[in-house]
């Protein structure tokens, strides 16, 4: 098959990693893969090194040639999320080129939508369609009329976390999709005899404990990201030095937002390469991630969290998503709330009980080996091999 993913952001973003290692994994098997990309930065060329190539959306519509390289079209199309920026894409390239496509769902995207605008669903509704699109609805967010009516003209849908399955016509074809983690990068053992020097790398003092956090501070997840900040800041308030060591991109006031100076504990390394995140994740004690049982988190499967565990790290987290799946003490560490001083007393015992917290490293390291292993690309290759038979040549 000519598999093209279509992608709202870079292949360099997280779900664009996690597509990459299905990619991989397809093109092991004899197919062939490409992403389909808005634009492509300095860290993302026709020839990736993430090994997935990219052509830009534009560059797709503007001529007959295919990139791929039997030099046909796509026999699927992977459209990753319904957001406005797929739909247009779609809605230009399936005229010329009409192919079969699956639509990816990654989360409640009504509920991001409210997030990022700060109006409630209903009200936007009541909005001129045109100016929902013109002056509500950026191309990277899903218009809450649009989104629904393009699931019932897909193919079919894969979808991240159960949750959602029920977010997509019942009649549509479905599959679960489990984000494959790529164990020869996120591979603790590489890094046992490294601790010290990765801590001098990062002005680390040698009696601070670590919590990481790899991922974005957006307005979907900024409390989580708040509590966080504040569990820390009562840590080191409560005598247990601790550095917070994160990536991703931070909004240029959520510092000055908080009600304590986080830049004494706090080193944020901004966007990094792909292959620098294991080291960030292997020198740390403990993970805390924040999550409520809400409409935001109860439908995402955090790109985050899989790699955290197969780092074998104990992670501090609720039920919340993919934490249903987790044991309490055995793969992870799960608390009822989290609340600033829920989480804050669960890593306080932790951070007092090495005996205790190794155990749940074992075990979650385990869990990532069983769950994200990169063999379950197979149920996802016979699903796109037998959406693709059934559509008419």
């Amino acid at each position: 098959m000519n598999i093209l993913f279509a992608t709202y952001g870079e292949i360099t973003n997280n779900t664009g990693s996690q597509f990459t290692v299905v990619a991989r994994e397809l093109t092991r098997r004899g197919h062939h893969c490409m992403a389909a990309v808005p634009k492509l930065s300095k860290d993302s060329s026709y020839a990736d090194a993430m090994s997935l190539p990219c052509v830009r959306h534009k560059e797709l519509l503007s001529t007959n040639a295919f990139p791929f390289p039997n030099q046909q079209k796509a026999d699927l199309i992977v459209a990753i999320t319904p957001r406005q920026i797929i739909r247009n894409f779609l809605a230009d390239y399936l005229p010329l080129h009409p192919t079969p496509f699956i639509v990816h769902l990654e989360d409640n995207e009504d509920e991001l939508t409210e997030r990022f605008t700060l109006r409630k669903i209903a009200d936007i509704c009541k909005l001129p369609h045109d100016q929902i699109h013109d002056k509500i609805i950026p191309t990277g967010l899903s218009c809450p009329l649009c989104w629904p009516d393009f699931l019932t003209k897909a193919n079919a849908v894969t979808y991240i976390h159960t949750a959602l399955r029920d977010k997509a016509p019942a009649s549509k074809p479905s599959c679960p999709f489990t984000p494959p983690v790529d164990f020869s990068l996120f591979d603790p053992d590489k890094y046992h005899s490294s601790t010290t020097e990765l801590r001098n790398q990062f002005n680390i003092a040698s009696d601070e404990k670590i919590i990481s956090y790899t991922g974005n501070t957006h307005d979907a997840n900024i409390q989580n990201i708040r509590t966080l900040y504040t569990v820390i800041h009562q840590l080191n308030q409560s005598g247990i030095k601790t550095r917070l060591l994160r990536t991703g991109y931070q909004h240029d006031a959520f510092h000055e937002s908080l009600n304590f100076d986080p830049t004494t504990f706090t080193t944020e390394l901004g966007f990094i390469a792909r292959e620098q995140v294991p080291s960030v994740i292997a020198i740390s004690d403990l993970s805390l991630m924040p999550t409520h049982a809400d409409n935001y988190d109860n439908y995402r499967l955090p790109s985050s969290l899989p790699e955290h565990l197969a780092m074998g790290k104990c992670i501090i987290t609720t039920q919340a998503g993919l934490g249903a799946q987790l044991q309490d003490g055995i793969s992870a560490s799960l608390v009822e709330s989290s609340d600033a001083k829920s989480l804050l007393a669960r890593s306080l015992e932790l951070l007092n009980d090495t005996t205790r917290r190794k155990k749940i490293e074992n075990g979650a390291k385990l869990f990532a080996q069983q769950r994200f292993h990169p063999d379950t690309v197979a149920s996802l290759e016979q699903f796109y091999q037998k959406i693709t038979d059934s559509h008419p040549k």
